[in-house]
């Protein structure tokens, strides 16, 4: 349930208030007490106790290793290492899969899908009335409706992506073909760069892999290629990413006004992650196992400027989740973090391109994991809500199935020969010690064949 609000809300409803904790925090809680009752009450069920595997383990691990000695503020200190302990959300997610039937998996698809169809329509919403949003929060007295460029143009993307895949399949054709235009026209009214290039990782996703390659499946393909080059130059001269995006290549292309916005963002990003490395590897214990969970590292690095700490008073992230974990956790924790990411992103690339169709569930794992992953490395998305939870979710789905395959495989591995036939007498299986199969047909007696047509005519 808390991917599904996150994946239809955003960053928004991340941020709405339980009582002294967010409706996120209360979603997750029901989940991991959800997991523990079904586990104690519910008889042992074959292969729910494959997880994903024990890369997430040791990350929890390295994280409470590094909370125990932490001091300071405890909500700063819970507050820094919850975007490593939301790894575990995984654990919940492979469970649930691999207890899941067909049926509970498309009823699950149906629910991310229409999470990704209500957000695209408050954020069409949005964008066609611009104060929509300062309107409803001055009622509401908090954030509502309110975009947040990265992470909204990724999840429409996220959305083009299954709804090509949709109409590659032939189901609800036009239906999933607007669903996809809106989606890309949605994205290219944004600013973001990193929202804008994840968005086109999904579409071009969706229209590679996904599906049987058959002649169908290719006339659709060349179709919605036509379309998207058409959309694209129709609609790339007036979009803000697009533009932000060709200026970080060659400034001289594109609009001088976000030239220099672009310029500026990267510029202090750039300074700020040069900042906060020089002052991760200025003392040995901090390059081993980091500043630990409760100092603002942003804030000693003198970094935290670049990034708008004037302006937003809660930013300790550099915009980089592997920098983050850098700096808090060391080497030893990036190393495990960074094993683990790789191994969800090979587990993604793996089904991408398999020779097998992917089912639905699969596929938007796919997608949710490659765009989250794009502008995780360009913004605060694994450190948040937000995006750490469908990140892990969708992780954790998708090594669930690795591990699931691979059982699959091994007890393949383990099925007996087929029996070999020789003319038309069955060749009976060797008894114990006798020797391999082939050996047994070579010393098989021969069979009469019946006399061809041209023995009859020589005869």
């Amino acid at each position: 349930m808390a991917v599904i609000t996150l994946l239809a809300g955003g960053r928004w409803v991340s941020h709405i208030e339980a009582g002294p904790v967010y409706i996120t925090d209360v979603l997750l809680a029901a989940a991991v007490l959800h997991t523990v009752c079904s586990r104690l009450l519910v008889k042992h069920h074959s292969g729910s106790n494959q997880g994903p595997g024990v890369l997430v383990g040791l990350v929890v691990l390295a994280t409470l290793v590094r909370v125990i000695p932490s001091e300071g503020e405890a909500l700063l200190i819970a507050r820094d290492a919850a975007p490593f302990v939301y790894v575990a959300v995984a654990y919940l997610s492979a469970r649930g899969y691999l207890l899941a039937g067909e049926p509970d998996r498309r009823r699950t698809a149906r629910l991310v899908h229409g999470a990704l169809v209500i957000h695209l329509c408050w954020v069409a919403c949005v964008v066609l009335v611009p104060d929509l949003s300062s309107a409803l929060s001055e009622s509401w007295s908090g954030p509502i409706l309110e975009v947040r460029s990265d992470l909204d143009t990724a999840l429409l993307g996220i959305l083009a992506g299954v709804s090509i895949l949709r109409f590659r399949r032939k189901e609800g054709t036009w239906m999933s073909a607007s669903l996809a235009g809106a989606s890309v026209a949605l994205a290219l009214t944004m600013h973001s760069r990193a929202g804008l290039l994840a968005c086109g990782i999904c579409v071009v996703a969706a229209m590679a892999g996904g599906t049987n390659r058959n002649a169908g499946a290719s006339v659709r393909t060349v179709a919605l290629g036509v379309s998207a080059v058409i959309l694209l130059i129709a609609l790339l001269p007036s979009s803000p990413a697009a533009q932000r995006l060709i200026a970080t290549v060659d400034r001289t292309a594109a609009s001088q006004t976000l030239a220099v916005s672009a310029e500026g963002t990267s510029n202090a990003r750039k300074v700020a992650w040069e900042r906060v490395i020089r002052f991760t590897l200025a003392e040995p214990a901090r390059v081993m196992i980091g500043v630990g969970f409760g100092p603002d590292f942003l804030k000693d690095a003198d970094a935290d400027l670049t990034l708008g700490s004037q302006t937003y008073q809660r930013v300790r992230s550099p915009h980089n989740y592997l920098l983050t974990a850098f700096a808090r956790l060391g080497l030893l924790g990036l190393t495990v973090i960074a094993a683990l990411l790789a191994t969800v992103l090979a587990a993604a690339i793996r089904e991408l391109w398999a020779r097998h169709q992917p089912d639905e569930l699969t596929f938007m794992c796919v997608l949710v994991v490659m765009s989250l992953f794009v502008i995780a490395m360009l913004g605060v998305v694994l450190e948040s809500p937000f995006g750490a939870v469908p990140f892990f979710w969708a992780g954790g789905v998708l090594l669930a199935r690795r591990h699931q395959r691979r059982r699959s495989s091994a007890r393949t591995a383990h099925v007996a020969p087929s029996v070999p036939y020789r003319g038309r007498r069955l060749i009976g299986a060797p008894p114990e010690g006798a020797g391999s199969l082939a050996a047994v047909a070579e010393s098989a007696p021969s069979l009469p064949m019946e006399p061809t047509a041209r023995a009859v005519r020589q005869r």
